[in-house]
């Protein structure tokens, strides 16, 4: 319906314009030569040309704003996605050195090689973290938004990684001082463990919302 409103606009104009200049001729009598029959037709396809031309830069005006932001779109949900896998990568990695029931006490090696790995996972939890907000944030420009549900979980979605990244490193702490010095006890270490998983589940939970949603659900289309 908006696209035959807007093709009527220009075909309406661009018949004004026509029309008024054919009104100005004749108000200023302006001397004419009497047309024929190529003249007329020419004039005609001069102005189907214009009209195609300007509807064609329109509509693709139109579908490359679109396609950005389905690209933009495509790059929330793809962060996501990696948010989900970088938390994922950081509890196990975390878990393997957690003296918690069923783990065996690990080398010192190996404890050195885990906390560089989880340094790292944390430095892309971080980027990520911001990537998706800012991602966010540009979705108005490109004509969409997430609908009021997801942006509630988008909020929710943010504050339980803050949480997440806050007790894994206090955890990271923590055992770094039980394998160096024993300044940390193990219900020190569990405790902290088990704030890291409530997050863990926390987040996905939030993630599995958007699983479980088609687009549409979770974001609005401008026209």
């Amino acid at each position: 319906m908006i696209k035959f409103l807007r093709w009527t606009a220009y075909i309406t104009g661009l018949i004004a314009v026509y029309l008024a200049g054919l009104y100005t001729t004749q108000i200023l009598q302006i001397p004419t030569q009497p047309t024929n029959f190529a003249d007329t037709t020419s004039a005609i396809a001069a102005l189907v040309a214009v009209i195609i031309a300007t509807v064609t830069i329109t509509n693709w005006k139109q579908s490359k704003i679109q396609e950005d932001s389905y690209q933009l779109i495509k790059n929330y949900v793809a962060e996501m996605v990696l948010l989900e896998t970088t938390v994922m990568e950081i509890l196990m990695e975390i878990r393997s050195i957690s003296p918690l029931p069923g783990n065996l006490v690990p080398s010192q090696a190996f404890v050195t090689e885990t906390f560089q790995n989880f340094d790292t996972l944390q430095k892309s939890l971080s980027k990520v973290h911001r990537q998706l907000h800012q991602t966010k944030s540009e979705l108005p420009f490109w004509g969409s938004e997430l609908t009021p549900t997801h942006e509630d979980l988008h909020n929710r979605l943010s504050d339980e990684l803050y949480n997440f990244g806050l007790v894994a490193s206090c955890l990271r702490n923590n055992l770094h001082n039980y394998f160096t010095n024993g300044m940390s006890t193990i219900n020190q270490v569990t405790q902290e463990y088990e704030k890291l998983e409530q997050y863990f589940y926390s987040i996905q939970n939030i993630l599995a919302v958007r699983k479980a949603s088609k687009m549409s659900d979770i974001f609005t289309m401008g026209n």
